[in-house]
C-alpha cells in the first residue's frame, strides 16, 4: 500500500452543492468564523471553517472533524477561473473524501491519505463508481495527472506535461466519463487540448478545447472552445462545447464563455460568467431554459427540484475581505 505524508495544497471550493451559510462581519476576519457547514448528509460529521484572507482572495480554513482540524487553503476569488470543489464528498456510507487526498472513515474515526505528492493539488475528481480517484497538480516544473485506486490505494501516473514559462499559472482539470475514461487538460504546439486516458494510454481527445466538466453520470462531457489559453489571445470568442457521450456523440455549443456546473444533476448545468448565469437542459436536447443577468452568481450551484439556487461570497473593495454570503433561489421555467 502507498501512502504519502498530508501536504499543504491550494484548492478550489466545487460548485454543486448546497451549503448553509452564515455572515462573516468585516471586523472578525481575522477570527475562527463558521463560515460555511457542510450539506446535512456531511454536516453531522464534518465542518468547514474560515479563519481568515489574504490578498489574493485565498481564505484559510480549517476542516473540523471530530477533535481532529484538517488546515486547507481555498480560494474564494470570484473570477478564479477553475472550476470549484467543494471539499466534503462521500465516498460510501461511510467514508468521506475530505479536499481530495485525505479519507475519513466515520466507522473507525481513522483518517488516510491517499494523495500521490505533489506541490498542490489544482483539480479532483471521482469517476461515477467513486472507486477510483483523479488529481492533477503541480509537481517540480511540470504538471503531473494522477488516478488513485481508492479500494488498494495504489496510485498510478497517467501523464506528466512540462510547464514552460509562458504558461504562467494555469489551472488544469479533470473528468470522468461513465465508462472510467478520464479526460484532462494538457498543451500541443501551444494550443490548449483536451487528453483522453483510456486503456492504459493517453492521446488528444479535443484539439483547441479546454477544462472538461462531466455530468455526475459521465454521459455529458462539457469543455471550452478556445486556440488559446489567454482569452487575449484567441482567434474568436471562447464557447462552450457539450457532448453527449451516451449518444452519438455529436456537439452541440453555446456561443457564451463561462464556468460550468451540474449542480448535482445530469440533464442540465448551469453556464456562469461575469454577466450572470444561465440554465441549459441537455437531454434530450440542449434547450436554455432560464437565465438571469446576477453578476454574482458564481458558487454553490444546485439545481434539484427544478430550482436554482446558490450562495455566493462578498468580499469588500480590495477582494481580500469576506463580508458576508449571499442566498439565491428560483424556479426553472
Amino acid at each position: 500500500m502507498k501512502k504519502n505524508h498530508l501536504i499543504p495544497i491550494i484548492f478550489f471550493l466545487v460548485m454543486g452543492a448546497i451549503i448553509t451559510a452564515v455572515a462573516v462581519g468585516a471586523n472578525d476576519k481575522g477570527d475562527v468564523q463558521e463560515l460555511f457547514s457542510a450539506t446535512s448528509d456531511v454536516g453531522n460529521v464534518a465542518k468547514l471553517k474560515v479563519v481568515g484572507t489574504s490578498d489574493d482572495g485565498a481564505a484559510k480554513a480549517k476542516v473540523l472533524i471530530g477533535s481532529k482540524e484538517l488546515p486547507i487553503t481555498m480560494f474564494l476569488n470570484p473570477w478564479a477561473a477553475a472550476y470549484q470543489k467543494l471539499p466534503l464528498q462521500w465516498i460510501d456510507g461511510s467514508k468521506l473524501l475530505v479536499d481530495g487526498q485525505v479519507i475519513y472513515d466515520s466507522d473507525s474515526g481513522e483518517l488516510t491519505n491517499i494523495s500521490p505528492k505533489l506541490d498542490f493539488v489544482q483539480d479532483y475528481e471521482l469517476d461515477p463508481a467513486k472507486t477510483l480517484l483523479a488529481l492533477v497538480g503541480k509537481s517540480g516544473d511540470g504538471i503531473e495527472t494522477w488516478i488513485v485506486n481508492l479500494t488498494t490505494q495504489e496510485f498510478q501516473k497517467v501523464f506528466t506535461l512540462k510547464l514552460e514559462e509562458y504558461l504562467g499559472e494555469l489551472t488544469f482539470q479533470v473528468a470522468w466519463d461513465k465508462n472510467g475514461n478520464l479526460y484532462f487538460d494538457s498543451v500541443q504546439k501551444r494550443r490548449p487540448v483536451i487528453m483522453i486516458y483510456s486503456s492504459g494510454k493517453a492521446t488528444v481527445f479535443k484539439e483547441n478545447s479546454l477544462f472538461p466538466v462531466a455530468s455526475p453520470d459521465g454521459t455529458v462531457l462539457t469543455y471550452r472552445l478556445a486556440d488559446s489559453f489567454f482569452e487575449k489571445s484567441n482567434s474568436k470568442p471562447t464557447i462552450v462545447g457539450v457532448l453527449r457521450l451516451d449518444a452519438d456523440g455529436q456537439e452541440e455549443v453555446i456561443n457564451e464563455n463561462g464556468k460550468v456546473d451540474f449542480g448535482g444533476m445530469n440533464d442540465r448545468f448551469a453556464l456562469v460568467n461575469s454577466s450572470g448565469y444561465a440554465v441549459y437542459t441537455v437531454k434530450p436536447g440542449l434547450r436554455l431554459k432560464k437565465q438571469d443577468q446576477t453578476p454574482d452568481a458564481r458558487a454553490f450551484f444546485d439545481l434539484r427540484e427544478s430550482k436554482v439556487k446558490f450562495k455566493t461570497v462578498q468580499f469588500g473593495p480590495d477582494s481580500a475581505e469576506i463580508r458576508g454570503v449571499s442566498t439565491f433561489e428560483a424556479t426553472i421555467n
